[in-house]
This record gives structure tokens, sequence and C-alpha cells, in this order.
């Protein structure tokens, strides 16, 4: 199978017509064969049986002719015929030897060579009886003769005639018998080489329609399943055929190469988006922590504030209270600040002339100076 997978689809193609011709090359070769098989036999049929019953026929037309002949010459009276059946006669024992040499082959082995037999040892005393009584008439013993004749020759050469009758006739029925046994017997094996030729041709038909099934259909539903997959997103499915030689193999392989790239994308994809997730989780997680350190310092500084103004209040109570006394001092405190601005000015025109002393007693070092 593998062998057979990596020839081209071509010689796959080509392959079911190769053994058409081949179970047609050998139909027609047993045809020829039983056709071959069917003229020898009836040429065994024409060699033997039939051959026979026309030797046998001749046969029975010599033995026909020497009794004709013999009172034909009887019956005529004449010098010239006397001599043209003495020629005649002459001739006939050659002619039925001849026969009957032809015949023996056929009947050889047979229940017909006894009557051939007899045949060929009863017509030679006919003959001489025939030409003596020819010669006895010849010789003006006409009566003689016809009484010879009568006695000896016409009961024997009767036999003679329905002795080479029913051979023929036996073999002329063996033949047909052998005839109708030998179309029976090729009728019989023509049916069984038709059987066993239309046997070949299906089990070439159904060899080749399994040879397509097994090494271009199935391998091509299989291919065209892994493309839809393939167009289906399914990138992990295995690719089949991508051992095979052929064509498919190629178209196999291609696809395996393809379905390897969209694998390797789709796996830089998932590993990006692996990436981008993790960035965003991480982006997460640092604006989490920035809320949350937002959150404690807000909250520290609320705490701070609610505490300061506690604190503020607490102060406000007592710049409350302050106040209050302050403004029971405040009265006091003008008073005091009028008789201290009074004293501010004494104080003022004190240091005023302490200047103008102090001035003048500087210019006077200078001009003692």
């Amino acid at each position: 199978m593998n062998a057979l997978s990596r020839l081209p689809l071509a010689w796959k193609a080509l392959a079911p017509m190769l053994l058409m011709v081949l179970a047609l090359a050998g139909t027609t070769t047993l045809l020829v064969r039983q056709v071959q098989e069917t003229d020898e036999t009836y040429s065994q049929l024409l060699a033997r049986e039939a051959t026979g019953a026309v030797y046998a026929a001749r046969a029975n037309i010599v033995a026909f002719d020497l009794s004709v002949a013999t009172w034909r010459a009887l019956s005529l009276d004449q010098p010239e015929e006397y001599a043209t059946t003495l020629r005649l006669l002459e001739a006939m024992p050659a002619a039925f030897d001849r026969q009957m040499r032809r015949l023996a082959p056929a009947v050889a082995g047979t229940p017909h060579e006894a009557a051939a037999a007899r045949l060929a040892r009863d017509f030679p005393p006919l003959h001489a009886l025939a030409q003596r009584a020819v010669q006895m008439s010849a010789r003006g013993e006409r009566p003689a003769a016809l009484e010879l004749l009568k006695r000896e020759f016409v009961a024997p050469v009767t036999a003679l005639r329905e002795q080479t009758q029913g051979l023929t006739a036996a073999l002329t029925e063996a033949a047909e018998a052998q005839s109708a046994a030998v179309t029976a017997q090729v009728a019989s094996a023509a049916r069984t080489k038709l059987m066993v030729a239309g046997g070949l041709v299906l089990a070439c038909l159904v060899f080749a329609a399994w040879l397509l099934f097994a090494l271009v259909s199935r391998p091509t539903s299989a291919l065209h399943a892994a493309m839809q997959g393939a167009a289906a997103g399914r990138l992990d499915a295995a690719v089949p055929g991508t051992g095979r030689g052929d064509e498919l193999g190629a178209m196999a392989r291609a696809l395996e190469g393809f379905l390897a790239g969209l694998r390797e994308t789709a796996g830089l994809r998932a590993q990006q988006e692996e990436q981008r997730r993790a960035a965003e989780a991480a982006r997460r997680q640092e604006m989490q922590q920035l809320a949350d350190n937002l959150q404690r310092e807000v909250g520290s500084v609320v705490e701070g504030i609610a505490s300061a103004a506690t604190e503020l209040g607490a102060a406000a109570k007592s710049m409350a209270a302050i106040a209050e006394r302050t403004s029971q001092r405040a009265s006091t405190v003008a008073q005091a600040t009028a008789e201290a601005n009074a004293n501010v000015g004494t104080v003022a025109s004190a240091a005023e002339e302490l200047t103008a002393s102090v001035s003048e007693i500087s210019r006077q070092v200078q001009e003692i100076s």
C-alpha cells in the first residue's frame, strides 16, 4: 500500500483501466482457447464417426454398383455391355478396398469394427460370383448365370448392402450423438469460462473500485476534512497523508506547513495577549497601590487636620477666655498707656535735650582739638 500511495494520481486513475484491459485480454484468451478446443473436438469427430459414415456410404455405393452392373449386363445381353461391365467389375474390388481402408481407422476400437470386418470379408466372394455370372452370360450361358445369381448372389448382396447401410446409419447416429455431446460439453465449458471471465471482470471492477476508494477517494476526503477543520480554527488537528509520495501527499505537507505557521502565529498572539494582560494587571496593581498610598496619606492628613481642628477648637476656647480677660484688662491698659504716653513725651523732650547737649559737647571737643 505504501508503494501504491507513492504513485502519481494519473497512474492510479490508469490502474483500473489497465486492470479492465487485462481482464478483457484474459476473457478473450479463454474464448479463443474455447474456440480452438471446439474446433479440435469437431475435427476429431469428423475424423472418426462422420468420416466413417461417409466411407461406409461409399462402400454401400460400390456394393450397389456391383449389383446394378451385374443385372444390367445380364438384362441387356450384348457383347459390348458385357465388356464394359467386366471392366467395371475389375475396378470395384480396389474401390471397395480403398473405402474399407479409410473406414478402418474410424471404427477401430468401436463396436462397429466387427461389422466393417464382415463387409471386407463378404465383398470379394460376391464380386467373384458377379464376374463369373457375367462371364457365363457372355459365353451364352445366360439362364445358368441368372439361376446362379438368384441362388447365390441376390440374398448375400442384399445382406451386404443392408450391412453397409446399417453401418452408415450407426456411424451417422454415433456422429450425431457425439456432436450433441460435444455441443453440450462446449456449451457447458463456454458457460463455465464465461462465468469465470465474468467473475474475473467483476473482481477487477471491485478491485479497481477499492483501489480508487483506498488510494484516491478516502485520502481526498480525509484531506478535505482536515482543510475544513483548519478553516474552522482547529489548528491542532493531525493532517493525514503527509507521508504519501503523490500529489495528495504534497497537498497534505503544504497544509501541514500552513497549519504550523498558523499555530506559530496563534502562539505569538497568545503570548502577546498574555503579556498585555500581565501589563494591565501590573498597571492595575500599581494604580491600586497608588490609591492605597493616597488613601493612607489623605487619611493621615485628615486625622492631622481633625486633630489640629480639635486643638484649634481648644485654642479658640482658650483665646476666647483670654480675649475676655484681655478686654477686661484693656481699660486698665488704656489708662496706663495714656500715662505712659505722657511719660514718653517727657522722655522724648529730655532725649532731645540730651542730644543737643551731646552735639554741643562734641563740637566743643573738636574746637579744642
